[in-house]
């Protein structure tokens, strides 16, 4: 946490990359410089991004601004929510242990396969 109350994390998911910067306030979640409903379309991506509020009970106490980049909206909402974890076990330690035990502050190293030569898919083969 710098001198003005702000602390930093960023985070990954699939090839989505989150950079986060959270300050006391009102709740206000910013995106790339637009509202995070205006950001993510789906509902569920929604969730995801405010799970770490709900689960803490912090929603509505926090500003945040937020940087994401490559990816879909899928890892990109998933790494802006280990980041909004991390920066909420920052501001207050006691509510590490219970995102830790949500699985909130883990990254998930979960990548796509790739397609091997001779198939149509990753795993996928032809009948013979």
């Amino acid at each position: 946490i710098d001198e003005h109350g702000r602390s930093y994390h960023a985070a990954s998911r699939k090839h989505g990359r989150a950079q986060v910067w959270m300050v006391p306030g009102e709740g206000h979640i910013y995106v790339n410089g637009m509202h995070f409903s205006d950001w993510f379309q789906e509902p569920h991506h929604l969730e995801i991004v405010v799970r770490p509020f709900e689960a803490t009970g912090t929603l509505g106490k926090f500003n945040v601004w937020a940087i994401v980049d490559r990816g879909g909206p899928t890892g990109q909402s998933g790494a802006l929510s280990v980041a909004i974890a991390r920066a909420i076990a920052t501001h207050d330690p006691s509510k590490d242990a219970l995102l830790a035990e949500l699985g909130l502050v883990k990254i998930d190293y979960r990548h796509k396969e790739r397609k091997k030569t001779d198939k149509p898919k990753a795993r996928k083969s032809y009948t013979w």
